[in-house]
């Protein structure tokens, strides 16, 4: 099984070290994990141009999530509401 955590917070902000405690017991218990940033991300969101390669992270994140068979996605809450 392989689990995806994306961290959509601050770097080593409360929900990122939350995250990293989940992900460090999936792994105990024989999980295979990714630990993902958005931030870190490289997304252009410009469409594929044919015959050239992609410029940004968009077909390595793509491929990730779809190779995970769970994901926890981890964000802050501001003023206790949903986040953005």
């Amino acid at each position: 099984m392989r689990l995806l955590g994306l961290s959509c917070g601050p770097v080593d902000g409360s929900s990122e070290i939350l995250l990293k405690a989940a992900l460090q017991a999936a792994e105990e218990s024989g999980v295979e994990v990714v630990h993902v940033r958005l931030g870190d991300l490289r997304l252009s969101g410009a469409p594929p141009v044919p015959g050239h390669a992609p410029d940004d992270d968009a077909p390595w994140f793509w491929d990730t999530l779809m190779e995970s068979d769970a994901f926890v996605i981890s964000t802050s809450i501001y003023n206790r509401t949903v986040p953005g």
